[in-house]
């Protein structure tokens, strides 16, 4: 049986309240969406306006309507420096009081924005509702992080009479960054935007699973997606190299990844070439098999991918173990050797293994020292406790995951 979408060329109205410029994992997995959509559909790209002075500028392909606010950040510190001088007038405060609240005020800005669930953005929700007419287009995509996304489109929704469809998709979920002083506000935001919502998709199976379980009335409404991926058909050369060779490819900050195990265990592979590249918040030190490199540009990432025969992802620890690494999805698009090291809660371990076990694709060991080393062996010797594809999984194509989006359409 085949689904017959309702449309076969629409009008989209895509809401990104992360700069599309900002040159972020989450922004890599959007741009591929939307390029992919943009092919049968017309989209109206709105984000917000990005510093282009920003070390994580980046150019984009995919073109968009940029909404910024003059002074926007100056706005939201004369709201606030509006309350003070208010409550300091109430409580008959002395003038010199009051110049120590402003200055205290004008210190402690970003503070004050993050005690708010918009903060200065509340500002440019209002600047685009104002500019957008929602009669103009046939559907409504709202994508986060971050969730204003959603909020824009539901005051959008709740401006204008229509009866278009609503699509979020959530790439993280809002509730791994609450605090208690604003879960109950934020809870009771989720809960209107999933009402007036047509569909919900959450780009992590364990999201899925918990927002499902937290939404029982909305379950019908939420849906699973994976991140999606372009197959690279490169991977296909063999590394011409007689010595094996891994890489870890990544941040590996001591807040949500644990390297030390790795590293260790690479130190004493002396019959490998081994890599380590990327951000951290500590120093580790070259050996003579084992070269290790803070963040690159992107294409000299890439050609060190190429080179390495096993490509190694370590899961989060502590409270992101939710967080499924984006890497493990990009790789699955080459043909090499896949060691994905598992970390964090036990219960998060479980179903993170549970979800990839399906796909036959990857290798899974502990962070440990001893558990690493012995899979790496293995892996190196053409052995595997059980029968490993090492092909792209198409189900993550972003064809497919697409597809999976426009049925609804």
């Amino acid at each position: 049986m085949f689904l017959i979408r309702r449309y076969l060329f629409i009008k989209i109205l895509i809401i990104s309240g992360n700069p599309i410029n900002d040159n972020s994992s989450t922004n890599l997995y959007k741009k591929r969406i939307l390029k992919e959509l943009s092919k049968e559909n017309e989209l109206t790209v709105i984000t917000y306006s990005y510093n282009k002075k920003d070390i994580r500028y980046t150019e984009s392909d995919i073109e968009y309507i940029e909404y910024g606010y003059k002074n926007l950040k100056n706005q939201f510190i004369n709201y606030i420096m509006k309350k003070i001088k208010n409550n300091q007038s109430k409580n008959e405060k002395s003038k010199k009081n009051m110049q120590k609240g402003k200055k205290e005020n004008k210190i402690n800005f970003f503070k004050s924005d993050k005690k708010k669930i918009y903060g200065s953005l509340t500002y440019w929700i209002r600047k685009v509702v104002k500019s957008i007419n929602l009669n103009d287009y046939d559907l409504i995509m709202s994508v986060s992080y971050p969730p204003v996304s959603h909020k824009l489109a539901y005051d959008l929704f709740k401006n204008y009479d229509n009866n278009i469809d609503w699509i979020q998709i959530w790439f993280e979920p809002w509730d791994l960054k609450l605090t208690n002083e604003l879960s109950n506000k934020i809870k009771a935001e989720e809960n209107k935007f999933f009402e007036l919502a047509d569909h919900i998709f959450y780009m992590n199976p364990l999201f899925y699973e918990k927002k499902t379980n937290e939404f029982k009335q909305y379950a019908n409404k939420i849906h699973l997606l994976d991140l999606p991926i372009n197959i690279d058909e490169k991977s296909k050369r063999t590394n011409l190299s007689k010595r094996k060779s891994v890489g870890y490819f990544g941040s590996y900050f001591t807040y949500n990844r644990n390297i030390i195990p790795l590293y260790e265990a690479m130190k004493d592979l002396v019959k490998f070439d081994n890599y380590i590249i990327g951000n951290s918040n500590i120093d580790l030190k070259n050996e003579d098999n084992l070269l290790i490199k803070d963040r690159i540009p992107y294409a000299e990432l890439k050609r060190y991918e190429q080179q390495v025969s096993i490509l190694v992802v370590i899961s989060n620890h502590k409270i992101y173990s939710n967080l499924i690494p984006g890497k493990i999805y990009e790789y699955s698009s080459t043909y090499k050797n896949i060691l994905f090291i598992l970390d964090g809660e036990e219960k998060s371990k479980e179903r993170i293994k549970k979800y990839f076990s399906d796909f036959n694709r990857f290798t899974f060991c502990e962070n440990n020292k001893k558990s690493i080393k012995n899979e790496l062996k293995k892996i190196a010797n053409n052995y595997y406790d059980r029968d490993i594809i090492n092909k792209p999984i198409k189900r993550f194509d972003v064809k497919n995951i697409v597809g999976e989006i426009t049925k609804y359409f």
